[in-house]
């Protein structure tokens, strides 16, 4: 069976919310996502950044997303 690897979700409105349901969702084969400009802040980043469920990440696309400095360097 295929797994999805490669997930692009840039430009969508995905927000805080978008976010903290991606990362709550079963993509454990998931390698790379791609969320620019979906407006998800520093919250969702974080819930990003902190998911079980995407552990298996290699390339994670915040671009554009209005994240503080303070957060990049803990993402970092």
């Amino acid at each position: 069976a295929d797994k999805l690897v490669d997930l692009e979700l840039n430009d969508q409105p995905l927000g805080p919310d978008g976010a903290a349901a991606l990362a709550a969702a079963p993509l454990w084969s998931l390698e790379r996502l791609s969320v620019g400009q979906c407006g998800i802040g520093d919250i969702g980043a974080g819930e990003l950044f902190t998911s079980e469920a995407l552990r298996n990440l290699r390339e994670l696309d915040l671009t554009e997303n209005g994240l503080s400095d303070a957060a990049c360097h803990a993402l970092a």
